[in-house]
């Protein structure tokens, strides 16, 4: 059976409907591909993220959580930076994601919910589609269109089968317990470095409203091969406070999920009649592994550049590298120096953590808020170099230090 469309979006993510809401809006017959049985489920992200970014991508203050209190915390040593006016926040997943599927389903867009895509539809050796199967039926379906839009998260399906997503060598690989926890102080979220998380490993403690709140280990592949799914259960032990604000939680979902990592800017995002948006294109942030804000801020360009191209009529490669272009205008500076950062701590000891923080805790609050969320403009390394001119040379020591070998077994 053959379904046509103007554009087809592979994924409902964030990039997906986002992308799809725009050039339904415009008038183009858009559907989008999504495999599992709901928008948002399941979920695949700790969802921290920034308030005035949020604004301006026109997210409602409704989804998510402000957090008036970030704590840093290695084996050693614990940071503690306060905003009175919340400038980092947790987003409710699953209700964004909805909320962004009732948006594209507003402007026209049309979301086929338990549809497989398995591969691209080529015509003459040209994409003209995908290929793929719904509901039960095992019978292939074509659904055939002038532009894909690949949004298909890790998978990054179609890219890879157009030969312009070569994969990905390096990811994060996190597991963590949505709680519920009544005794939490919900004000204040928690990073955990090094092994009070796991071997080499990341943690993370993020309250989402309601007593909710997300409890997770990360870890880096290829450099570290434990499973972060062992290292769970330490998580509550791993400050006196946590122990005592956690002691009467329990978990309500359990959620797994990869972040790819990818030098940015390092691959196409576009080829003939087809725009890679989102995780698929590997266009978050390496250094914290946030991709949602990125997700929605490059779907908002890649909306503008399928809408014009089908104004031009040209859905050539040439054509649709404005977006590549307008993507690297906007994000290319901020997350290469984000991606320089990961690269160095990314095997980082107890040792370089514990060296490390001393220096990280003679930051501001808005220095440390400017480095987490990426935003690593002139005025930010100014601010920093004025507050504490040696902490450059500091940074650039510690960095050195050599990394502890990864740990395969849990202890």
């Amino acid at each position: 059976m053959n379904q046509i469309y103007d554009v087809i979006v592979v994924g409902a993510g964030p990039a997906g409907l986002v992308t799809a809401e725009i050039t339904a809006r415009a008038g183009l017959k858009t559907v989008v591909l999504e495999k599992n049985e709901a928008i948002g489920v399941p979920v695949r992200s700790s969802g921290g993220s920034w308030i005035g970014d949020l604004q301006k991508l026109g997210i409602p203050d409704d989804y998510y959580h402000p957090l008036h209190r970030l704590r840093l915390v290695t084996g050693k040593h614990q940071a503690s930076f306060d905003y009175p006016k919340p400038a980092a926040c947790v987003l409710d997943v699953r209700r964004l994601y909805q909320y962004l599927g009732e948006k594209a389903i507003a402007a026209g867009a049309d979301i086929r919910l338990k549809t497989h895509v398995d591969r691209p539809y080529l015509q003459e050796g040209s994409l003209a589609g995908v290929e793929g199967s719904s509901g039960r039926s095992t019978s292939p379906e074509v659904y055939r269109s002038s532009l894909v839009v690949d949004s298909s998260g890790y998978a990054g399906l179609i890219g890879k089968r157009q030969g312009i997503n070569p994969g990905y060598k390096a990811f994060g690989y996190g597991a963590e317990y949505d709680l519920y926890a009544p005794d939490y102080d919900e004000s204040e979220a928690y990073l955990l470095m090094g092994s009070v998380t796991a071997p080499n490993g990341y943690g993370w403690i993020f309250p989402y409203g309601n007593h909710r709140v997300r409890l997770g280990v990360g870890v880096i592949r290829p450099f570290n091969d434990v499973d972060p799914r062992d290292y769970l259960e330490q998580q509550y032990q791993a400050t006196p406070e946590l122990s005592r604000m956690l002691k009467r939680s329990s978990p309500v979902e359990f959620h797994t999920g990869l972040f790819p990592i990818y030098p940015p800017g390092g691959r196409k995002f576009v080829s003939d009649r087809l725009l890679i948006v989102g995780d698929a294109a590997g266009q978050g942030s390496s250094l914290v592994g946030e991709g949602i804000r990125y997700a929605i801020g490059s779907a908002q360009l890649a909306g503008k550049v399928v809408t014009g191209a089908f104004q031009s009529q040209d859905w050539s490669e040439a054509y649709l590298m404005h977006y590549q272009r307008l993507w690297r205008a906007k994000y290319y500076k901020d997350l290469v120096i984000a991606y320089w950062i990961y690269q160095r701590i990314a095997r980082f000891s107890d040792r370089a953590w514990d060296a490390l923080m001393p220096v990280l805790s003679r930051l501001t609050p808005d220095q440390m808020a400017g480095g987490l969320k990426g935003d690593f403009n002139a005025g930010w390394f100014s601010s920093i170099l004025f507050r504490n001119p040696r902490i450059a040379l500091d940074v650039a020591a510690h960095s050195r230090i050599k990394p502890a070998p990864s740990r395969t077994t849990p202890g």
